[in-house]
């Protein structure tokens, strides 16, 4: 009897411990809380995507990899033709999955200048238009139209600008030192908010037909984004302090890291956005050639 009781004791200690471990490994979504990659283990193909300087990040899929729910990251992101298993997989514009591979959608066919999927009746930025072809291929939200700046060819909506910056020509509204019609039409470089609670980056405003800063804020450059930040007349703050406006930091750099209940200021460094020569000179030669009338 008394060896009887000890085997189930140890078969009902068994059994508390792997109901311990089951209950220790915790699952974790797309956009929790980690400082390692360890933290997001759980998820397949994910890591601890942290910015800048923080050493707080979120769970989030590996570079070409995609969630349709969140909880897992087991499809690679597929691009025109390839292999797919959903219309999520196929991170093209205007392609749907068909025959289990990403195409383009009806009434749209692949375009190897845009390298997407257009119209099949609509022509891209700088290609001609008119009676046979009088509708233009919106390639962003400020997309093209007939005639618009250069007789004949499709050009950017007035007041907009042509960017070329993404991996095709698109239109875009004006910012910091380039041509605009009117004050609404002007936008900041960048949106301070998305990675702080910041409040002094001010939109630019049409001065004399040039998007500038209003003379109650400051242009200052950080990281290659131009932004109007509002004057800060008290002591700069100091790398590593506490922050809520980039106008406080002394590198004009405040970033509020996930899960911290503020920002701090961090250092700025040269931006890995900045366009390469090759990609300036293409751009000077598109807007000259959707100016020549």
């Amino acid at each position: 009897m008394y060896g009887y009781l000890i085997n189930k004791l140890r078969s009902w200690s068994f059994v508390y411990v792997l109901l311990l471990a089951v209950m220790d490994v915790q699952t974790v979504s797309l956009g929790d809380l980690c400082t390692k990659d360890a933290d997001c283990s759980s998820l397949t193909n994910s890591y601890c995507a942290k910015m800048y300087e923080c050493t707080s990040g979120t769970c989030a899929c590996k570079t070409g990899y995609g969630s349709a729910t969140g909880q897992n990251c087991l499809k690679k992101l597929s691009s025109y033709y390839q292999y797919c298993d959903s219309d999520y997989y196929c991170n093209g514009v205007n392609q749907t999955c068909t025959s289990g591979k990403c195409q383009c959608a009806e009434w749209n066919e692949w375009s190897d200048v845009a390298r997407m999927c257009k119209w099949q009746e609509g022509q891209l930025l700088t290609e001609s238009c008119g009676p046979v072809y009088s509708r233009c291929f919106w390639q962003s939200s400020y997309g093209g139209q007939c005639s618009g700046v250069r007789a004949g060819y499709c050009g950017c909506a007035t007041g907009t600008v042509l960017d070329i910056s993404y991996s095709f020509v698109a239109c875009r509204k004006p910012r910091l030192g380039e041509h605009c019609e009117s004050s609404p039409l002007c936008e900041s470089h960048f949106d301070t908010k998305s990675i702080s609670e910041d409040a002094s980056n001010f939109r630019p405003t049409c001065q004399d037909n040039v998007c500038a800063c209003p003379k109650s804020h400051e242009l200052v450059s950080v990281k290659g984004w131009k932004l109007c930040l509002s004057k800060f007349d008290d002591d700069l703050v100091a790398n590593g302090e506490e922050c809520k406006n980039w106008s406080q930091c002394q590198s004009r750099f405040c970033v509020k890291c996930p899960g911290a209940s503020s920002g701090v200021c961090m250092n700025k460094s040269r931006s890995s956005l900045r366009m390469s020569s090759i990609e300036q000179i293409a751009v000077m030669t598109l807007i000259l050639l959707c100016n020549i009338s």
